[in-house]
């Protein structure tokens, strides 16, 4: 090494990460990136937490006739049970034959003194297989579907 050129190493420069250039700072930038971490951290856990809270939604707890079920009698309504109160002007039932044809009154109806029922009355059955469908609406405007079917024995 000439005379009069000293080598310094500066430990602290390394330990921030500006590999000798003055006018950067590691912490800095790490700081910078911290902000749209913790951003983007709490929106996944809002996601996570906002899934869970589908109790909010209006779940089909029960039917009359039972889903899947076989009735020896023919119903003269079709009752879907929810885990929420719903909005009537929102929600719907249809009950269809197996060849496609409606055969509920058209007269669905949100029950007004349990507001977590929903009924539509039905035609004469005859036997065979029939796919209840339903939309609903719960009152705080979450949205359910589903169907399911039943059976008329002969």
């Amino acid at each position: 090494m000439p005379r009069g050129l000293e080598l310094h190493h500066d430990a602290a420069a390394d330990r921030r990460g500006d590999a000798g250039l003055p006018w950067y700072d590691g912490r800095v930038v790490r700081r910078e990136y911290r902000v749209p971490a913790l951003v983007a951290a709490l929106g996944v856990l809002a996601t996570l937490l906002g899934a869970t809270g589908a109790g909010a939604h209006a779940l089909l707890e029960r039917t009359d006739p039972r889903a899947g079920s076989t009735v020896r009698t023919q119903p003269r309504e079709v009752r879907l049970w929810f885990t929420e109160a719903l909005e009537p002007a929102w929600s719907r039932i249809q009950v269809v034959s197996d060849n496609g044809r409606r055969v509920d009154g058209g007269d669905a109806r949100v029950d007004r003194s349990a507001p977590r029922l929903f009924r539509v009355s039905l035609e004469a059955l005859a036997p065979g297989v029939y796919t209840v469908r339903w939309r609903v609406v719960s009152v705080d405007s979450h949205v359910s579907e589903g169907r399911f079917t039943f059976h008329v024995a002969p």
